[in-house]
């Protein structure tokens, strides 16, 4: 995986194994890359995250590089959970940025010229006692971030299910073959896939996106899902597209049935006639029951325009039909927020960031 410590910008070998460049990373360039390792080559490792805030270029104190870089695990050495530095990193940066102030300005206090204080207390940061982010929400980051999931795959779990299926990506590896014209390219499939030929197949839903049909008046969807070998297409048109509407979404866990549309030079890709989302029971088999309507709960203190501020930013980067309720600690007083949300461990990893985790319920 990517290491703060480890990893050089582009992809090395290190005893034996493949270790991740830094600027293969989004959100990151090779130039800061670059002089992040320059510092460490110059001046020994990270000591941990304010370390290396303290010493690297205000370049990397980037929002969107910083988050990368958590997400992605290139601090993960440190032994800190990515959720924790992710309700830090901001914090870090405002410090580091208020102490370079304070010596460009010529700001120093009466005990800056004893060599011997110890500035380490004042280095250390604190982390909220906040859970890391679950499997399924740190693949997904990594997989934004990276282009491919470092750690695992949300599919390990669900490796037994595929034996199950007559159809996989593996079935539309192609081969070229000779043609009469040189410009023509003719691509052959397995012998054992047919035009119209029924097929199960499922894994990961991605790249959902709908669109109208040719006479504007309703609704399809093209998507594709991701199995343990690679991915299919797939196709709703309007009538699956309305009855799987709810299902429609990227990183849902399904299985998938249809037929196969295979035509001449073409891509192959299902015709989906049914959509069956993943649930487990004790059993680990299939189990469609929808859960019951869940509301999230929290306790703070309104008054706080900052914090109320925070709080509703995190809710409105997870819309949902789940209610949420607000007791302010201040009046005492309850209400319903005008925000709905989805909830799930990210929503509640992000608010535990800005409230202490006894302050959110979910009922």
């Amino acid at each position: 995986p990517p290491n703060i410590n480890k990893s050089k910008t582009y992809f090395s070998v290190e005893n034996g194994n493949l270790r991740f460049g830094l600027a293969a990373i989004k959100n990151v360039g090779v130039a800061l890359i670059d002089s992040i390792i320059e510092e460490r080559e110059k001046n020994g490792e990270f000591k941990d995250f304010m370390d290396f805030i303290k010493r690297v270029d205000t370049a990397a104190h980037n929002k969107r590089c910083l988050e990368s870089l958590i997400l992605a695990g290139a601090f993960d050495c440190f032994g800190i959970y990515r959720s924790q530095l992710m309700s830090v990193y901001d914090i870090a940066v405002a410090r580091e940025a208020t102490e370079r102030k304070k010596k460009a300005s010529g700001q120093f206090s009466l005990f800056d010229s004893f060599d011997t204080i110890d500035t380490a207390l004042d280095d250390k940061l604190e982390y909220p006692q906040i859970k890391e982010f679950n499997k399924d929400a740190k693949l997904k980051f990594e997989k934004e971030v990276v282009g491919i999931y470092i750690s695992g795959n949300p599919l390990d779990d669900y490796l037994d299910k595929f034996k199950e299926y007559s159809f996989n990506s593996t079935m539309l590896q192609t081969e070229e073959i000779d043609s009469e014209n040189d410009e023509d390219e003719i691509v052959k499939y397995s012998n054992e896939l047919t035009n119209e030929m029924k097929v199960t197949c499922g894994g990961i839903l991605l790249d959902c996106r709908k669109t109208v049909t040719k006479n504007g008046n309703r609704e399809m969807g093209f998507a594709s899902v991701e199995d343990p070998y690679g991915t299919i297409d797939l196709m709703f048109f309007p009538d699956a597209f309305r009855r799987f509407k709810n299902l429609f979404v990227d990183d849902n866990l399904v299985t998938v049935k249809g037929h196969l549309s295979l035509k001449d030079n073409e891509k192959p890709i299902v015709i989906v006639e049914d959509l069956i989302p993943w649930k487990k029971n004790e059993n680990n088999t299939e189990k469609t029951e929808e859960k019951p309507k869940q509301r999230l709960c929290l306790r703070f203190d309104v008054s706080n325009i900052e914090q109320y501020n925070k709080v509703v930013t995190i809710l409105a980067n997870y819309p949902g039909e789940s209610e949420v309720c607000v007791r302010c600690t201040q009046s005492g007083k309850a209400f319903k927020m005008n925000n709905k949300v989805t909830i799930s461990n990210l929503i509640e990893n992000e608010l535990c960031g800005v409230l202490d985790e006894g302050n959110i319920v979910i009922q």
